[in-house]
């Protein structure tokens, strides 16, 4: 996969960092929930190069201001001007950031195609330890093809259409492509939400799970699986899912450790934990509250 990419350049006063930064894991957030692969912000750290005009320079920063580079991927031009789209219509966006805190005559922003990606990425190399072909004998890909993280959920629902649908509607999923028997039986899906993958398949012989699967074609809920999902806003995405179908395991609450957090089931019969993140903890604050919860 080569990645479409929006850069960013652009200056925040020092004294407002914090602040910044806050805005910037809102916004991440958000971007990542409607599609984004990755979504990184830095701030300046070695710009001082002798016979070169650094980014401080070139941006006009002031003493009291800090220089951003900041980035977020896409799987294509089409991908990055759909999700975009979304971004902007979401009143999350214009909430997150105070009035004032960027100088929109100093914020420079463009698309970049991709021109050469070099990737240490698990999944290139598997594909080459597997004997991928050379650039000269590119093999054919389905369409849906991507590059995925070292470790993916498989999911295995009935029907799986129905439950792609459901992911869609709950939490904002974007079907990435299908592989269907000539009965319309899914052999492999995938899902994107946010900046991960998801696959899923109808029950067959020889599926993940597949021996698990219960006389009406659903499977168990597992008591050693969960599937984990970091969004902007736990409250509101548990709600959507309650309202799509899901059923509430464990009520959203505060926790010790720093998120506001519950569980739901999906009609499919998997468990997922949605969490937001409200607050960093210290190791002594989590020890404590562990302590104070299991006390006799």
């Amino acid at each position: 996969m080569n990645p479409y990419v929006d850069g960013f350049l652009l200056v925040v006063p020092r004294a407002q960092l914090d602040t910044y930064r806050a805005v910037a894991h809102t916004a991440g957030n958000i971007w990542r929930e409607h599609g984004a692969l990755d979504y990184v912000e830095t701030v300046e750290d070695d710009l001082e190069q002798e016979g070169v005009k650094s980014f401080r320079e070139r941006m006009g920063a002031a003493s009291h201001e800090v220089v951003i580079f900041a980035w977020i991927t896409y799987s294509s031009r089409v991908e990055r001007d759909r999700i975009n789209a979304a971004v902007m219509a979401d009143p999350r966006l214009q909430k997150a950031c105070p009035e004032g805190l960027l100088d929109m005559q100093r914020f420079h922003w463009g698309g970049f195609a991709p021109l050469v990606h070099l990737s240490s990425s698990a999944a290139h190399a598997s594909s080459s330890a597997a004997g991928a072909s050379t650039p000269t004998q590119k093999a054919a890909e389905p369409e849906f093809a991507m590059q995925v993280s070292t470790i993916s959920a498989h999911l295995v629902c009935d029907p799986a259409a129905a439950a792609i649908d459901f992911y869609r509607e709950a939490f904002g999923a974007q079907d990435l492509g299908r592989l269907a028997k000539d009965d319309g039986k899914l052999l492999h899906a995938m899902l994107r939400i946010g900046d991960s993958t998801l696959m899923l398949s109808d029950p067959f012989d020889g599926c993940p799970a597949s021996d698990q699967s219960s006389a009406e074609g659903m499977l168990p809920m597992s008591p050693t699986m969960a599937l984990h999902l970091y969004v902007p806003d736990v409250d509101e995405v548990v709600a959507r899912a309650v309202a799509a179908g899901a059923e509430v395991v464990m009520p959203v609450a505060d926790m010790f450790w720093g998120d506001r957090y519950g569980q739901l089931r999906d009609p499919f019969g998997h468990r997922w934990s949605v969490a937001t993140h409200q607050r960093d903890v210290s190791e002594e604050e989590m020890k404590a509250a562990v302590r104070e919860m299991f006390k006799a």
